[in-house]
């Protein structure tokens, strides 16, 4: 797991906790979990509901388009 991907996701979480997030984004608070413990790696479908319910970007240099 890319460790600069746990560490952008913990940041924009600030005090959120992980079930809040994961109940936002439409995953599994265990899926979180096994994500921000390093112990899984997302998918790319995971990776955009993060990012939607973070509204931010979290793959490091992402390349967006005009219709992100």
């Amino acid at each position: 797991m890319d460790r600069r991907f746990i560490l952008r996701v913990r940041a924009a979480m600030g005090q959120e906790t992980a079930r809040s997030l994961a109940e936002r984004a439409g995953i599994s608070h265990g899926t979180l979990n096994n994500l921000l413990a390093g112990k899984a790696w997302p998918t790319l479908s995971t990776i955009a509901r993060l990012e939607r319910a973070l509204a931010t970007d979290l793959w490091p240099g992402r390349v967006l388009s005009d219709h992100d």
